[in-house]
């Protein structure tokens, strides 16, 4: 049997529309060097994979398309590169309407690890102006540092031939208007719209961009709207600042101070300083210490959080990051004659561990610390 390991990378899906307003499934992709595998080969390193998009109507395979992408470094250190990218696109128009279900792949052809990934979408005529999907242009995500361009694209149906109007606006969460404006932009049945907009307009934090589009004659409009997050560089950022906070049970308090007080070069020195001398595997790429850490930090905030506390600041958090995930959890939300309550067993480290959550507000505390210090 042959084993299959899978491929992280990003992927974008657009169903956009030709000029007879037909379906195309496009897909932008974006995988990380350190992901492939490169051979050694006359004095440079070659990466080989496959990418395919198939669309399906339930279990009919309506098509496909399939390309190979090969190209080559000069330096070892380049292959395993988690900052250098390789980013492609693939796409497959055909001329039905109904449910489809759209599969993109990636074979790495030099090891025969495997990525695969599916959307399911419809496609229905459309009789009156529509504003379809909403693309990134240049990124999969939705976090944009503060030099970035912010690059979107709109697809826009337009059966009448109307004269279309775009109004555009972008607010903070508290409601204030970063940018309004309105203007032409077309007249075709389908067309694509892009706006650029540098990220330097913005300070740092999350937007919420309105788009309404309105046809002349026919006084049709259509909606939607999209968020994004513009950062300042990591090191500048308040996610840096966040982070340097999460370190909490494993610095002192004196160094977090430093590290949040220094300018950003300082901070980029004492930050790798102290994370290089807990790296298991120094002179590689990774830091697997660094990297579990903030998993499982990241982990905390997304299940442990509380009414009062981030999740890495509440007794689960802290007990999750310190040992990591527990070997079992009995878990006791409803029982008629107790508050709720979690038992986490940890059975290498004979810890029997008891949440209660005293108040139900959801925020569990520790009523049996094996250890002080935990």
């Amino acid at each position: 049997m042959m084993l299959l390991l899978l491929l992280t990378l990003d992927v974008n899906f657009q169903i956009l529309r030709d000029d007879s307003l037909n379906p195309v499934v496009r897909v932008v992709y974006t995988v990380n060097y350190n992901e492939l595998t490169f051979i050694s080969m006359d004095s440079a390193y070659i990466s080989k994979y496959r990418v395919s998009l198939v669309v399906f109507n339930g279990k009919r395979q309506v098509g496909g398309v399939s390309k190979v992408r090969k190209f080559s470094v000069d330096k070892y250190e380049t292959t395993i590169s988690a900052e250098k990218t390789d980013t492609g696109e693939i796409q497959f128009a055909f001329k039905e309407k109904g449910k489809f279900r759209a599969i993109f792949e990636l074979w790495d052809l030099n090891s025969l690890r495997h990525w695969s990934k599916e959307k399911k979408f419809d496609v229905k005529d459309v009789k009156n102006l529509t504003l379809g999907q909403i693309n990134w242009n240049r990124s999969v995500s939705k976090i944009f540092s503060i030099d970035d361009t912010i690059s979107l694209s709109l697809n826009i149906f337009n059966p009448r031939g109307d004269s279309v109007v775009l109004l555009f606006t972008v607010k903070n969460p508290s409601g204030s208007e970063f940018i309004k404006e309105e203007e032409f932009i077309g007249k075709s049945r389908f067309f694509t719209y892009n706006i650029d907009i540098p990220a330097s307009r913005f300070s740092e934090g999350e937007y919420f961009a309105d788009l309404m589009i309105k046809g002349y004659p026919s006084g049709k409009k259509s909606k939607k709207s999209i968020d994004f997050k513009v950062q300042k560089p990591f090191f500048e950022s308040r996610r840096f600042i966040e982070r340097a906070r999460e370190m909490a049970y494993i610095a002192k308090k004196s160094f977090i101070d430093s590290l949040i007080k220094a300018d950003p070069d300082e901070r980029k020195k004492l930050w790798e300083r102290f994370w290089n001398e807990k790296d298991p595997t120094p002179g590689t790429e990774k830091n697997e210490f660094l990297e579990e850490y903030y998993r499982r930090v990241d982990f905390a905030n997304q299940h442990f959080r509380s009414p009062f506390s981030p999740g890495w600041r509440t007794d689960r958090g802290r007990v999750y990051i310190k040992l990591g995930p527990p070997d079992s959890i009995e878990r006791h939300p409803f029982d008629i004659d107790s508050k709720a309550y979690e038992v986490w067993y940890y059975y290498t480290l004979g810890y029997r561990l008891i949440f209660v959550d005293e108040y139900n507000l959801g925020d569990y505390t520790l009523v049996n610390p094996p250890r002080e210090d935990l």
